[in-house]
C-alpha cells in the first residue's frame, strides 16, 4: 500500500466513524471519575454526614435495608465504604420491583439516605452509553468493531506521522505563529502520537471486557483457570446445626482467610448458605473492588474456597487487569489522568481532523473562506 492510499484510508475511516470514536472517548472520559461525578450530582445519596462515631454493625445495616427496602426484597449485594464519607450501598431485588433497587445507608447511624433504581441516574446512563451505546448486545458488537478500527487508525496515524532521519526534533513541534491550518495540523499530529499508546490500550482492554465472558469460558476449557468454588454445606466442621453467623462474623472470618479490605459482600442465594466476598489486597490493580475472593458457609463459618491476589494464574491475572487498565485505576491518580486524556483525545482528533478536511475541500473548490 502506498503512503497516499494509507492516508486516504485513514481519512475515510475517520470521516465515516470518527463521530462514534469521539462519542466513545467522551463517555469513557466521563466514567474515569464516575464516583466523583455521581457524588457531585447526588450529595444527598452519596455523601454521608455522620453525627455519631460508633459504627453500626454490618448486620444492622443489612437489617435496616431489609426493613426499608421493597416488600419481599432480598439483599443480593452490599458495597462497603471506601472513603470516610461513603455510604454503604445495598442492592435488593423484589418481585414487585422492575429493576434492582439500591439503598444508600449511612454507615455509622443506619439511616437510609435514599434509594434509586440500579439503572437510574446520569452516571448509569453514561455507563450504558459507553458500554453498549444504549443498544444492548448489538451495541457491544458495534463497539468491538469500532475498537478494531481505532487500533487501525492508531497504527496508520503513527506511520503517517513517522519522521525521517534527523527530523525527530521537529516531529512534535507545534508552529504557533503559522497559519490556522498549519497550527491545527501540528496539533492533530501531536495529539494523535502522544495519545496513541494509551488509546490503543483502552481499545484493547475495552474489547477484552466486552468479550470477557467468552474469554473466561475459553480459558477454562484450556485449563488455565481454577474451577469455580461450588457452594455447598458439605464438609462443615460442625457436628451439630449452628445458628447462622452474623454478617460481621462472616467478614471477620473472610479477612482472616484473605487479609485486606472487604469491598463487596454477596449474601447467600435462596438455595445455599454461602457468602461470597470480594477483598482488595495490597498491590491489587482493582482499587475500586478487588481481586481476592472468599466463599464462606454462613451456617458453620467454614471457608468453602478462597483466592488471593498472589495465587492468580497468568490467565486469571490477565482478566483481572482488563478493567483497571481500561479506566486507569491500576496506576492510581496518574493512571486516571492518562485515561482521561486518552478519552478526550478522540473527540479532539475528530474535530481537528474534520476541520482540516473541510478546509482543504473548500480550498480545492476555490472557496473565499479558505483564504489565509
Amino acid at each position: 500500500m502506498t503512503w497516499r492510499a494509507l492516508r486516504r484510508w485513514h481519512r475515510n475511516i475517520a470521516l465515516l466513524l470518527g463521530g462514534l470514536f469521539a462519542f466513545s472517548g467522551l463517555t469513557g472520559a466521563g466514567l474515569v471519575y464516575h464516583g466523583t461525578l455521581d457524588r457531585a450530582l447526588n450529595p444527598g445519596l452519596l455523601v454521608a454526614s455522620c453525627e455519631t462515631t460508633a459504627p453500626l454493625s454490618l448486620q444492622g445495616v443489612m437489617d435496616a435495608a431489609i426493613s426499608a427496602g421493597p416488600r419481599d426484597g432480598r439483599v443480593v449485594r452490599i458495597d462497603l465504604p471506601i472513603t470516610a464519607t461513603d455510604p454503604l450501598k445495598v442492592r435488593m431485588t423484589s418481585p414487585e420491583a422492575p429493576q434492582t433497587v439500591v439503598l444508600f445507608i449511612e454507615p455509622c447511624s443506619g439511616r437510609v439516605m435514599g434509594r434509586r433504581g440500579e439503572q437510574a441516574g446520569v452516571v448509569s446512563v453514561l455507563y450504558r452509553a459507553h458500554h453498549t451505546l444504549l443498544l444492548g448486545s448489538a451495541g457491544e458488537g458495534v463497539l468491538v468493531g469500532s475498537a478494531v478500527l481505532v487500533l487501525i487508525m492508531v497504527v496508520s496515524g503513527v506511520l503517517l506521522w513517522w519522521p525521517g532521519s534527523g527530523r525527530w526534533r521537529q516531529a512534535l513541534q507545534i508552529r504557533w505563529r503559522q497559519s490556522a491550518g498549519v497550527r491545527t495540523s501540528d496539533l492533530h499530529r501531536a495529539c494523535g502520537v502522544v495519545a496513541a499508546l494509551f488509546v490503543a490500550v483502552a481499545s484493547l482492554t475495552g474489547v477484552g471486557m466486552i468479550l470477557q465472558g467468552g474469554l473466561t469460558a475459553a480459558f477454562a476449557d484450556l485449563g488455565w483457570l481454577r474451577p469455580a468454588a461450588v457452594p455447598s454445606l458439605e464438609g462443615s466442621d460442625s457436628a451439630q446445626p449452628m445458628a447462622p453467623l452474623s454478617l460481621d462474623a462472616v467478614v471477620a472470618r473472610a479477612l482472616r482467610a484473605v487479609p485486606g479490605d472487604v469491598r463487596r459482600v454477596y449474601p447467600p442465594k435462596a438455595d445455599d448458605a454461602v457468602y461470597r466476598l470480594i477483598v482488595r489486597q495490597p498491590g491489587d490493580p482493582r482499587w475500586s473492588s478487588g481481586s481476592g475472593r472468599v466463599w464462606i458457609d454462613g451456617a458453620s463459618g467454614t471457608i468453602v474456597d478462597r483466592r488471593e491476589l498472589a495465587d492468580l494464574r497468568p490467565a486469571e491475572r490477565l482478566l483481572t487487569w482488563l478493567f483497571p487498565l481500561h479506566n486507569g485505576e491500576a496506576f492510581g491518580g496518574v493512571g486516571k489522568v492518562l485515561a482521561l486524556a486518552a478519552g478526550l483525545s478522540l473527540p479532539a482528533l475528530y474535530v481537528t481532523g474534520l476541520w482540516l478536511w473541510w478546509r482543504r475541500r473548500t480550498a480545492r473548490r476555490g472557496s473565499p473562506s479558505a483564504a489565509g
